[in-house]
């Protein structure tokens, strides 16, 4: 008996599989609210140019393979287009689904090479963001599905801002001030970023000698902890997710948590080494 030859699916629909499982689906998705969106697709031609460009430059990614990269260059380019088009309207600029195109590119930016992309600096999405987030007012924080895009945004901001010891912009200083009248501090997201928020603050006081070392090695005992029983806590939920087998709205950060709490503590380790060696001139802030 002749065994016949297994055939797999289509490229498209092993790109969409392959995407769904790790960043939607699954017990700790990074883009937990993206079903939000399904039928916003069918009809805004930004966000499927943005949802098929951010696809296909993960599988590229994962595979390695130029054609797949190709064709996600090509969605990628027409999102630019199509997101610039819609933006000529004021109403298209406070909704969650243009915010939502903008997550995606700075998204494609993370996956493709840098010189595979249109812009120099995947910064300028996330700028873009901050941008549109003014636009939409306090109002966007009585939505939960608007927390869920600037949970996922803060982190993203804090993230890059603590990696390259950058400043915090001023208006997502002034943005998460709003956000934090409405926002559940007891929320594990928002202590996340939390935490990088009080180390981005102490990376600068350092910098410019502006805090004692008593002062840092006190900061640094508190981070710690705080980091610690955050990664304890996300340990926890995590069991209990792959116990009973369901995916809990709150645990949106996905992986990138391992990747936050690996900064962090590199973070500290840096800082701790430099407490260590008294530099010139530390003197005077004894």
């Amino acid at each position: 008996m002749e065994i016949p030859e297994l055939r797999q699916p289509p490229l498209e629909t092993r790109v969409k599989y392959l995407f769904i499982s790790r960043h939607v689906l699954g017990h700790f998705p990074t883009l937990q609210f993206l079903p939000a969106f399904y039928e916003q697709r069918l009809c805004n031609l930004a966000l499927a140019s943005a949802a098929k460009a951010v696809m296909f430059a993960y599988f590229a990614a994962e595979v390695s393979c130029s054609s797949v990269l190709q064709t996600a260059r090509r969605a990628y380019s027409s999102a630019l287009i199509e997101t610039n088009k819609a933006l000529q309207l004021p109403k298209n600029a406070t909704n969650n689904c243009t915010l939502l195109i903008v997550i995606l590119l700075d998204l494609i930016e993370n996956f493709m090479p840098q010189e595979q992309t249109h812009v120099g600096n995947e910064a300028k999405h996330l700028q873009g963001a901050i941008v549109l987030l003014k636009l939409r007012g306090e109002t966007q924080f009585l939505d939960p599905l608007s927390m869920e895009l600037f949970h996922h945004l803060s982190s993203r901001v804090l993230y890059d801002c603590l990696k390259y010891g950058l400043e915090v912009p001023g208006d997502f200083v002034s943005l998460r001030n709003q956000a934090w009248i409405f926002a559940d501090d007891t929320d594990q997201k928002w202590r996340l970023c939390e935490v990088m928020f009080q180390l981005i603050a102490l990376q600068a006081g350092l910098k410019q000698r502006l805090i004692s070392r008593p002062e840092v090695m006190e900061s640094i005992r508190q981070l710690r902890n705080d980091s610690l029983h955050l990664q304890k806590a996300f340990i926890l939920e995590r069991a209990d997710v792959m116990a009973d087998g369901t995916a809990e709205t709150h645990a949106g950060f996905g992986i990138r948590r391992d990747l936050h709490f690996r900064l962090i503590q590199n973070v500290l380790d840096e800082i701790t080494q430099v407490c260590s060696i008294k530099p010139t001139g530390w003197d005077i802030l004894q």
